[in-house]
């Protein structure tokens, strides 16, 4: 028998605000990530304590829901750091490109 939905609030919002924490993680637009932090670090904690109450009352359902939900949280964490290091390595090296062109440095 599953249980009524209202008793998955935990793991249902985990997961839809993992969704939401992916796609503003990833989004090339300034301040997006930014914004979706709170979102991200909902989705995780609400996903861990979803997961031991569904567990507790053995549904099984709720706890993979708040399984995917902690899971996906810390894999837009996982994409936001990939992509802010790459974003930084971006800028180091014009930074780089910029201060030899202005000294006339060039090495062969």
């Amino acid at each position: 028998m599953t249980e009524p939905i209202q008793r998955r609030t935990w793991a249902n919002s985990s997961l839809a605000a993992a969704f939401l924490w992916l796609v503003l993680a990833a989004l090339p637009v300034p301040g997006t990530t930014l914004l979706g932090l709170p979102f991200g670090f909902y989705a995780v904690l609400a996903g861990i304590f979803g997961h031991f109450e569904r567990r507790a009352v053995g549904d099984r359902v709720g706890a993979r829901r708040a399984r995917w939900g902690a899971g996906l949280g810390c894999l837009g964490f996982v994409v936001a750091f990939t992509l802010d290091i790459v974003v930084a390595g971006a800028i180091v090296a014009a930074v780089v490109a910029g201060v030899r062109a202005l000294l006339g440095v060039h090495l062969r």
